[in-house]
This record gives C-alpha cells, structure tokens and sequence, in this order.
C-alpha cells in the first residue's frame, strides 16, 4: 500500500512541475520583452524661405520623424532627447525630442522640426559651391532610450539611433532623405 502511495505522490508532482514549466513557458512567450520596432520615414522640408530674388536663404525648417512600434504588452516609456542636423561635420540645427510613452502593442511618430541655423550654413566654405549645385547634403541624427517593464520586474532597455542623408535641392525647394536605424539592448 506505501508503494502505491509513493507512485501516486510521485505521480502528482511530476503533473505538478510539467505544469509549473508549461505556464512558466507560456508566460515567457506572450510577455518576454520585445525591441521596439523602429520605422525611419523621410525627413520633411516644413518651411523653406528665400529672398524675392532667390539670393539669399532666410531660414529652413525640417521634420524629423521616426515611427516606433512597441510590440510588448507593456508600454515603452522614452527620454528626452535630441534630434541634430549637420553640414559638412558643422552643427546646423538641434531640437529637442520631448520624453514620452508609447502603449502596449501601439505604434506612434516620435519627432520634431528642426530650425537650421542659416548663419552656420553660410559659414561653411562649402556652402556658395553647393548652393550654386543647387543641393546641400545634411546629415541629421537622433539617439533615444528607452525601457519596458513586463510584469514588473522584467526590464527592456534600449538605445534607438536614426540616421539619415538628407539631399536638399535648393531651386525646387524640396527634399529627399535616406534614413538607417538601429537598435541596441542593454
């Protein structure tokens, strides 16, 4: 009678422990941590203004937008930070990125428009060559981190960086962009 006893706890505890790994398992698969999925979209040329006779450029306004998909079922909670264009390896413009909060299996923008500086284009010997081209090439960048917290104790981070080539053409007055991003973890 002890022997059938004994079978039948070891039974029951080997059910019990197939199912404890079982949920542990299907917990890890529906809430494991998830990278966000980042989507670069085309920079923008919001304003773009010019003297009445095209000789001189008062001011250019561009947007900078990344699409961010959070794929965990826990919102991704972004910081502040900054999106930078560059001319040449000269700063032209920086606008802050405002800290935020993207939903559980939600996708948002995550962007700003940035004012170049016109007086640091100027300044660049390289400027009165590419004008005359009629294209200024600018690099504009951004780097935002972030983290998940799936069930409260599991943490994500992440380090968002876009990149992208920027080819304004300066008699159409319009734009045209190549955007690369990546993501670190950790």
């Amino acid at each position: 009678m002890k022997e059938t006893h004994k079978k039948k706890l070891m039974a029951f505890a080997i059910g019990v422990l197939a199912l404890l790994a079982l949920a542990v398992l299907i917990l890890y698969f529906i809430f494991r941590p998830r990278p966000p999925v980042v989507i670069p979209t085309p920079v923008s040329l919001l304003h773009f203004d010019f003297s009445p006779d095209h000789t001189i450029i008062h001011s250019i306004i561009m947007g900078v937008d990344v699409l961010l998909k959070n794929r965990n079922l826990a919102p991704f909670i972004y910081y502040e930070s900054a999106a930078v264009v560059y001319y040449h390896d000269v700063l032209v413009g920086e606008a802050p990125i405002a800290a935020g909060r993207i939903g559980a299996r939600k996708t948002e923008y995550i962007g700003t428009p940035v004012e170049l500086l016109v007086d640091r284009l100027v300044d660049s010997p390289e400027f009165l060559p590419d004008v005359t081209a009629g294209l200024l090439s600018l690099i504009a960048t951004s780097k935002t981190r972030g983290r998940a917290t799936i069930l409260g104790f599991v943490k994500l981070r992440a380090m968002i960086a876009v990149e992208c080539h920027v080819s304004v053409f300066v008699w159409e007055g319009a734009i045209s962009s190549k955007c690369i991003s990546s993501i670190k973890l950790g």
